[in-house]
């Protein structure tokens, strides 16, 4: 629980533990959504100050917003990365827990409470980046398989472009979000860098 305003904000991020109620989040996290038309609105369902907000998004440059490094691949070569700074991580961070109620409600419709032998939900479809999942759990679910196919998708996210984005949180069914709140949640969200097949793609974040 968390007090904002005088009002007591409930989270929950864990759809295996609590199916129904976080399925009643979510809808409720999708409509605080759907219903912001103004900068002033998006603030207060972040719980950030507008004039904040207007900084990440109008007055703060790349080099503001993130810092840029390399690692070095396991097999060889580098990955660029690119992390957020600390204001504007507080604020991706916000904007991923409540991506993270939404998406947890809806895979948690699809999964209906089914479940297998050994506990696995059929409407998982993702392990990474989201609580109680990892590689292991993942792995998990194809023990005793007889084939197991696994890719890993060269310049996965650089390859989504800036408008797609934009144009997902307008026309998915589960957002609706108004035009110019999904082009400032793409712009909290995502960075352009340039791409070498000459398109203008994406940098996710890493938080």
């Amino acid at each position: 629980y968390r007090r904002h305003n005088g009002v007591i904000l409930r989270y929950l991020t864990i759809a295996n533990e609590y199916p129904r109620a976080l399925t009643h989040i979510a809808t409720q996290s999708a409509s605080r959504l759907g219903n912001v038309s103004s900068l002033a609105q998006l603030s207060a369902v972040l719980g950030e100050q507008t004039r904040v907000l207007s900084f990440w998004l109008y007055k703060a440059t790349p080099s503001q917003k993130y810092v840029q490094y390399s690692i070095k691949k396991k097999n060889g070569g580098f990955r660029s990365i690119n992390a957020p700074r600390d204001g504007l991580k507080r604020i991706q961070t916000k904007l991923a827990r409540l991506l993270s109620e939404i998406y947890n409600g809806l895979e948690q419709q699809r999964a209906n409470g089914a479940r297998d032998l050994k506990g696995n939900s059929s409407g998982v479809l993702s392990h990474g980046f989201k609580d109680k999942y990892s590689i292991i759990t993942n792995a998990q679910m194809h023990v005793g398989k007889r084939y197991v196919f696994n890719v890993d998708i060269e310049d996965f996210f650089p390859s989504i472009t800036f408008g797609r984005v934009r144009a997902f949180f307008i026309s998915d069914n589960n957002f609706r979000l108004n035009p110019a709140v999904a082009t400032w949640w793409r712009n909290l969200y995502v960075l352009k860098i340039s791409f070498r097949r000459g398109r203008q793609p994406l940098q996710s974040s890493q938080t």
